[in-house]
């Protein structure tokens, strides 16, 4: 993570408490996952289970298991299950925007910044946030 995006990430729980408490995209209205949040955590991210081949689920050290393990598995004898989590669509990663981009002059400072998607951010990219705001409703 660069040095810049350190600088504001930090600040998400004050632009959060500034504007409401509540997380969600300022530009698009989506839930956003709070700040620190581990990757495991319902209902931001949901377990999905599927089913694998030998080669994804079982360790096997040595070409002789991988023949033995493959011709189990094609004849019937194994099934392999691969268990993971996913981010639930409902929300999105959170990140602190900059009203006016830092790279055309903008700061860090608390009143410059807002709650936003990771989506939304990288469509903003350098734009300024009328010009997005007038972009959004073009969008729709």
């Amino acid at each position: 993570m660069s040095k810049r995006k350190k600088a504001v990430i930090h600040r998400l729980p004050e632009i959060i408490a500034r504007d409401g408490g509540e997380w969600v995209c300022h530009y698009c209205g989506k839930k956003l996952i709070p700040y620190g949040t581990p990757s495991n955590t319902e209902p931001y991210y949901v377990y999905k289970i599927q089913q694998a081949l030998p080669t994804q689920v079982l360790h096997m050290p040595t070409y002789d298991d991988y023949e033995r393990y493959m011709g189990m598995w094609m004849g019937g004898d194994i099934q392999c299950w691969l268990g993971y989590y996913v981010m639930n669509p409902e929300y999105r990663r959170a990140v602190a925007d900059h009203v006016i981009p830092y790279a055309k002059g903008g700061t860090h400072d608390l009143s410059n910044l807002v709650a936003s998607c990771d989506n939304c951010n990288a469509r903003k990219s350098t734009k300024d946030y009328d010009e997005f705001i007038e972009y959004l409703g073009q969008q729709s």
